[in-house]
């Protein structure tokens, strides 16, 4: 790889290779060869710079040092999928590939990018590493660099453990968090810290640091002549990747929407039905009661993991852990997702789910709604950031004007909206889904006709509400086709709020998803006790997944447990959160909405403080 066409990247500088694709010093493209087969991992750390030759920052992996030179060295540490690796493929040759996340279609893609995979490959002759991420950015890769060190990972809490590293807050980074909920343009919560744009080759060398050598770009071909062609490729390019995939310890992820239908549509065509998790409040959400119709319906084994007793007990601990392995970026509104798979008693190894199948389906986002924090929380140099950013809707902050096209949508909106959850998920389970098949992403860049791309928050709103209510037209949506043409329970049952695949409106499908709204909006807009929050609650019908977060506030355990960590040591000494504004939220507790905002979101900059900030 030495003598290829690229650019070396300085120092604090690795952002310029996220700017929404408009970076054009870094565009040389290259196919590098990619022997076959590679050995799944869990996860990696490579680490460059001084005194980074210690014990691994991840128990269970296998250290691969290259070299060490003037006080400089490269090591690896790679840990292995349980029963993924023997004695003969365990590393010994001087060239290892390596790879995370799913391989669907390594073998459709030769030495290109895979959909939904990233590839890692240990080079001891040349001394250096290649990493290749994935056409959808997931499994997410992080890179920390300052001016002693490069380290690369695929979770923060892989980074912060290996040796010599020392995060702080980004305040950026931070305010994007508490105003928007997520920060954005690939940055994190931590300085110097980064996630890898998608579609990117890099290398990190002995002697030269760290580099960028490929940049994966969509072939220009024509687009389809018609919809039905479209629909007709769409089809059988999911139908494939689903043939490609091995779901032999895999279990399916059942929702009430669409982009789970399709998946259970074709499942049941091939006869390949799998076992059906569906995730619910102790009110069986509209999910839980869509899944469980369908899996009654074809004799299938549902089970809904129920947010009960069992989850209050352990919410705290599963309220840390998911801070953990979310990078900071969740704890109260994901501990429900770590008490899930902790049902599962590692049960499976790999969860199949709609995941990108909004993109991918409808060009649809994954949320525009804004966490909007009140801005006295802010301490210090964070409050000049928040103020400065608070006067605009972030859709506008991410396009600066453009529009959300197909390939925006696949390699950077869903993987901003989406990364704490994945980052949750595959540190128990490999994450499955077709819609991230590499011949799916290239045909949806080759749709007929352009879609509305406004970035008008209140246009995408109203077409997430169109979806929810009506769908999309049939006649372009190959979602839809697929579902209607499968029949019978899986046709007629409603989807989302109401709507049925092959068209129309079921009555009893309609005011089930009314009242689904309603609680939605009682549980997120309404005081807990008013009239009309009272009488919605006596329907026993939940949100659409059921997580009521009012509900489990009211909770002893909960409470306590979001109260007690906010008045630790470690809250006291936040760089980020004003004391006085925590003290009278404190005070105010969780019935206030103001308060309420405060409070979580003191819970997640606390709980990230204690996991991943040296000393804390």
């Amino acid at each position: 790889m030495a003598g290829m066409d690229s650019k070396m990247l300085k120092p604090k500088k690795y952002s310029c290779l996220s700017i929404n694709g408009r970076d054009r010093k870094n565009s040389a493209v290259k196919e590098l060869a990619f022997p076959s087969p590679s050995l799944p991992v869990r996860g990696f750390c490579v680490a460059l710079g001084p005194s980074l030759n210690k014990k691994g920052p991840h128990p269970d992996t296998v250290e691969i040092m290259i070299e060490t030179e003037a006080n400089r060295a490269l090591t690896a540490w790679v840990e292995p999928v349980p029963g993924g690796w023997n004695e003969r493929s365990a590393p010994h040759a001087p060239e290892e590939i390596y790879l995370l996340g799913d391989g669907q279609d390594s073998g459709q893609a030769g030495n290109e990018f895979l959909g939904h995979g990233a590839l890692l490959k240990i080079d001891t002759a040349d001394k250096q590493i290649f990493l290749r991420t994935s056409l959808t950015g997931f499994p997410p890769i992080f890179i920390y660099q300052d001016s002693a060190c490069t380290v690369i990972a695929s979770s923060i809490d892989r980074i912060a453990a290996a040796p010599g590293i020392h995060l702080a807050f980004d305040p950026q980074g931070t305010v994007e968090f508490a105003l928007i909920g997520k920060p954005i343009k690939h940055r994190t919560l931590f300085r110097n810290l980064s996630v890898a744009p998608a579609g990117v080759g890099l290398t990190v060398e002995l002697a030269g640091g760290m580099r960028m050598v490929e940049r994966w770009r969509p072939p220009r071909d024509a687009p389809f002549a018609s919809w039905r062609d479209y629909s007709t490729a769409q089809e059988a390019a999911l139908t494939a990747a689903l043939h490609r995939m091995d779901l032999s310890q895999s279990f399916l992820s059942l929702t009430a929407g669409l982009d789970t239908r399709v998946i259970f549509a074709l499942l049941c065509r091939d006869n390949r039905l799998l076992p059906a998790f569906t995730i619910s409040g102790i009110a069986d959400s509209l999910d839980a009661r869509r899944a469980k119709e369908l899996c009654d319906a074809h004799e299938l084994k549902h089970t809904v993991v129920s947010l009960d007793d069992g989850f209050i007990r352990q919410f705290a601990d599963c309220a840390i852990e998911a801070s953990r392995r979310s990078g900071g970026l969740a704890s109260f509104t994901q501990a429900s997702e770590v008490f899930f798979y902790r049902a599962l008693q590692n049960a499976y190894d790999a969860r199949l789910s709609g995941m990108l199948g909004n993109q991918i389906g409808r060009s649809g986002t994954e949320g525009i709604g804004l966490r909007n924090v009140p801005l006295e929380v802010f301490d210090g140099d964070f409050i000049k950031i928040a103020k400065r950013l608070s006067n605009r809707h972030w859709f506008k902050e991410i396009t600066d004007g453009a529009d959300f096209s197909a390939l925006y949508l696949i390699q950077q909106e869903n993987l901003f909206a989406s990364i704490a959850n994945f980052g949750i998920g595959s540190s128990y389970t490999i994450q499955q889904t077709p819609y991230a098949d590499r011949t799916v992403i290239l045909q949806k860049l080759r749709e007929p006709v352009l879609r509305d791309t406004s970035t008008s928050a209140a246009v995408v709103r109203l077409r997430d509400l169109k979806h929810r209510f009506l769908g999309d037209p049939i006649q372009i949506s190959f979602q839809r086709q697929i579902v209607a043409r499968a029949g019978g329970p899986v046709a007629r049952s409603p989807i989302n709020w109401g709507w049925r695949a092959a068209g129309g409106v079921s009555p009893g499908g309609l005011t089930l998803g009314m009242l689904a709204l309603f609680d939605v909006l009682a549980n997120t807009r309404l005081p807990k006790n008013c009239l009309a929050a009272r009488i919605i609650a006596r329907t026993r019908i939940a949100g659409l997944s059921g997580f009521e977060y009012q509900d489990l506030l009211q909770k002893r355990p909960v409470a306590e447990f979001v109260l007690d960590t906010l008045d630790s040591g470690t809250a006291r000494c936040s760089p980020v959160i004003d004391q006085a504004v925590l003290r009278r939220a404190r005070a105010k507790g969780f019935g206030g909405r103001s308060a309420r905002k405060t409070l979580l979101f003191a819970l997640d900059i606390v709980l990230a403080q204690r996991n991943f900030l040296t000393g804390a």
